[in-house]
């Protein structure tokens, strides 16, 4: 098993070939390319850990090239290998969000412990991660089977949604830092005024761009539902009164894999059943007041009409399959 897929831009990268060895003799499997024009194309199509770019290569720089890959994927680590080291190309570098630059020449040394920065640092946040998602499991479990009430599975979802996506080693580095709070705060504080100053300095476009920037995300039910949302496309959804069968999932999870080329865990967020229960009327913590004729105001509940109450307060309950367009 591969430590990393790196990507390699140099145009004189077969002057390199004996570092390319090195670096494979270390566990990466190292794709090389020798201008920016192909490693545009090579990053829309195929997944990438780190990329290593030249500064100084015919037709567009490195630095062009690199401002292409973050419109494509902001979260890719990019390595820029340069000649010189001037105060203005630093500074466009660094406010390009680069992870790491070299200075030619390079050793193989230098190259391998640049990768294994990036990269260890990358697990060793995910280790954190589910140290902090182990120690969270307890909660979100006693949360479960505490008979939460509407508002509380809104933030039980939340939670689940923010572990999984943060597992992932999805960052979501897009949004901004006003859908940045929102994502990954658990539970409010009570600090009303904080979370109001926070929602007041984000709008529709601010969610639309990052939408927008997420539907390139290499992640491809990420992406996939993030392009939903934009091209109002959402997931359709079916309902009856039988619940639906394990055998009409399957066979729709395996028509979006064939489709989109998923595997079967990702094609399980696209299609997916269950069921929905809903009550018009729950005595037990709402109340409906009647206003009579001669002013009296009285709870329904207190109304002697057995026949209506009993059927406001039953139970719905359907069954739905839920599933991409």
């Amino acid at each position: 098993m591969s430590l990393a897929n790196i990507l390699w831009v140099d145009d004189e990268i077969e002057s390199l070939q004996s570092q390319k060895m090195f670096l494979e003799n270390k566990g990466y499997v190292v794709h090389t390319l020798t201008n920016g024009f192909d490693a545009i194309d090579y990053i829309k199509e195929h997944f990438v850990d780190v990329v290593l770019i030249d500064e100084s290569m015919p037709g567009i720089t490195g630095l062009e090239t690199l401002a292409k890959i973050k419109e494509i994927n902001s979260g890719i680590p990019v390595v820029l290998i340069t000649k010189n080291e001037t105060e203005n190309l630093m500074d466009e570098a660094i406010g390009s969000q680069i992870s790491d630059y070299l200075i030619k020449p390079v050793n193989p040394n230098q190259v391998w412990l640049s990768l294994k920065k990036i990269i260890d640092n990358r697990r060793l946040i995910a280790e954190r991660t589910t140290t902090a998602y182990q120690q969270q499991f307890r909660n979100l479990f006693m949360a479960l089977n505490s008979n939460p009430d509407y508002n509380e599975w809104m933030g039980i979802y939340k939670n689940l949604v923010h572990w999984e996506l943060t597992a992932a080693g999805i960052d979501l580095p897009a949004a901004s830092p006003a859908l940045q709070f929102f994502l990954k705060e658990h539970r409010p504080d009570g600090n009303f005024i904080k979370h109001l100053e926070k929602f007041c300095g984000m709008d529709d476009a601010d969610i639309m761009c990052t939408l927008k920037s997420w539907s390139l995300f290499h992640d491809p039910v990420l992406s996939r539902l993030s392009r939903g949302l934009t091209d109002r496309r959402l997931l359709k959804i079916h309902y009856r009164q039988e619940p639906f069968t394990e055998a009409e999932v399957t066979e729709m999870r395996r028509q979006i894999m064939q489709r989109l080329k998923l595997n079967e865990q990702e094609a399980a967020y696209l299609a997916f059943a269950g069921e929905a229960k809903n009550t018009t009327y729950n005595p037990a913590n709402e109340h409906i007041h009647i206003l009579f004729k001669n002013g009296r105001v009285a709870d329904i509940s207190a109304v002697d009409n057995a026949l209506i109450l009993q059927h406001m307060a039953a139970p719905v309950k359907k069954y739905y399959l839920c599933h991409l367009r």
